[in-house]
């Protein structure tokens, strides 16, 4: 099931990065629910659309990233996040051979702690964090540098596949969005739903996503900013950092922007830095 409206939207103005995942049902007949979200521009959770088969196998995930562009269309540049599922590995460059695939922070932390048997507070854990948040090579290495003591870590994180959970090694741009909370939050959201009839599923989830817009609908026409009001204060709260930094000037859309000992070179034409940082 997609949803229309949402998905006019996504193409239109939101962040080209999608969070899926799959919850059990728990109604008489079982079954899977699919779910793909993203965030619209003031950080609320966007759903694009919904699948419902009997298991989550390669055959299901296969068929719901085969409906996933049907609904979406062409999106260049698109980023899909998820956990570490096995049956995802297997099919998504199949169906989107062209888009980056990022492994969730915290499973990937969950996955590591039992695999490499790492204690709850272990400092390892630490430099994880900071390495995956990274977004320049330099810093990302001498986090990882710290990790590399314990050798057995590095070689399970190498293993893992650099570009998917470190924000400094993906190609694509997955900006913030490190986890798949959005897609929990829904399962969490429609916790008494999916021990429905699909019928019945369906119909809640539609009367939550008119709930939904009726009252973001409300928000934005009583809003009197240009920026979407989340965004704004952000914005407002990076201006004193932002009036310490020397711009200099290239052309008419790239700008060197000085900040300490860091260089970053802004371009205007594709809004974006060679820090990485959004």
């Amino acid at each position: 099931m997609e949803v229309g409206a949402c998905i006019k939207g996504f193409r239109s103005s939101m962040l080209l990065v999608i969070v899926v995942d799959a919850t059990h049902l728990k109604s008489k007949y079982k079954g899977v629910m699919f779910v793909a979200n993203a965030f619209d521009d003031n950080r609320n959770i966007y759903p694009l659309a919904f699948g419902i088969r009997d298991l989550e196998t390669d055959a299901s995930w296969h068929w719901f990233f085969t409906k996933l562009p049907e609904a979406i269309g062409e999106c260049p540049n698109l980023v899909i996040i998820s956990d570490r599922n096995v049956s995802i590995e297997n099919v998504w460059n199949k169906v989107f051979p062209t888009t980056q695939h990022g492994i969730c922070f915290y499973h990937m932390k969950g996955n590591m702690k039992r695999t490499c048997k790492l204690k709850k507070h272990d400092q390892i854990l630490m430099h994880f964090e900071q390495a995956m948040k990274s977004y320049s090579i330099p810093k990302f290495d001498c986090h990882f540098r710290k990790i590399k003591r314990k050798e057995h870590v590095a070689q399970y994180l190498e293993h893992a596949g650099l570009h998917k959970w470190s924000r400094a090694h993906m190609d694509g741009r997955r900006y913030n969005v490190m986890t798949t909370n959005i897609a929990e939050s829904i399962n969490s959201v429609l916790g008494f739903a999916r021990m429905l009839p699909v019928v019945h599923l369906i119909g809640e989830i539609i009367n939550l996503l008119v709930k939904w817009f009726i009252e973001r609908r409300q928000l934005a026409m009583n809003c009197t900013t240009t920026l979407c009001p989340n965004l704004g204060e952000k914005l407002r709260n990076r201006l004193e950092d932002a009036t310490r930094m020397n711009v200099v000037k290239i052309n008419d859309v790239q700008f060197n922007a000085l900040d300490g000992d860091m260089d970053g070179l802004v371009d205007l034409t594709n809004n974006s830095c060679s820090c990485r940082k959004f």
